[in-house]
């Protein structure tokens, strides 16, 4: 399994997010490309607007061993947890509960984020034994609707 930063990770992400929230694609192309080289993105313009206050942290896999998703500790040993924590250690302390790795694995963006306990539909969660540490995983979709669900037109 090769995990890279990702530009088509930052790319999907910033159209995903754009479709949501209907604000332009262009305007989240920008903020993300300029924002700096690093794959760290976030968006003012969601923040100010949507009070969309994630950071992200994009990168894409190549192939993907599924049985990995099942098993903390495999999981933890993995380039998916390096990079999470690279993409975490790389932003405030403070920040951390909004922090989300945006995971591009064949066509499908997966957002990763620390936690034990999934309530939504379509997501994946891999505890510790112990049930103290772990992590959730579900396709952007389904965590912006559950988080964020678009305001009916009345």
């Amino acid at each position: 399994m090769l995990v890279t930063a990702s530009n088509s990770a930052r790319w999907v992400l910033a159209q995903k997010l754009a479709s949501h929230f209907q604000v332009p694609k262009q305007k989240l192309n920008e903020e993300f490309t300029t924002e700096s080289l690093s794959a760290v993105v976030s968006s003012s313009t969601l923040r100010d607007q949507r009070d969309f206050n994630h950071t992200f942290f994009c990168a894409g896999v190549n192939n993907l061993d599924v049985m990995m998703l099942t098993d903390y500790n495999k999981l933890e040993k993995s380039m998916i947890a390096y990079f999470f924590n690279l993409g975490e250690g790389m932003i405030p302390p403070v920040l951390n509960n909004r922090y989300i790795l945006a995971l591009h694995i064949t066509g499908t963006l997966w957002l990763i984020r620390r936690g034990v306990s999934y309530e939504g539909v379509g997501g994946i969660v891999v505890t510790s034994s112990d049930r103290k540490k772990g992590y959730i995983m579900e396709p952007i979709k389904n965590f912006l609707n559950r988080n964020y669900p678009r305001e009916s037109a009345d």
